[in-house]
């Protein structure tokens, strides 16, 4: 995340959210193991590009996607 924040600046939006995380057990249920923090932030990259956002997991770098749009036009 650090790296990210150097290279691009801070994110025009940034969602922080903490959801629960489950584990299948022998029996075939799963059960509450804790939580993870998850972080999407988006990108302005300018006139005609789409927007990107890039998903964090633990402070790791899962995804990165294209919006198909402009974020403040829809």
């Amino acid at each position: 995340m650090a790296q990210i924040l150097a290279m691009c600046g801070s994110p025009k939006t940034r969602i922080i959210e903490e959801v629960p995380v489950r584990a299948r057990v022998a029996s075939g249920f799963s059960r509450f193991i804790g939580f993870t923090t998850t972080e999407q932030w988006v990108y302005d990259r300018g006139w005609g590009r789409f927007p990107a956002v890039l998903n964090f997991h633990d402070g790791k770098l899962r995804r990165i996607e294209y919006l198909p749009y402009r974020s403040g036009a829809r």
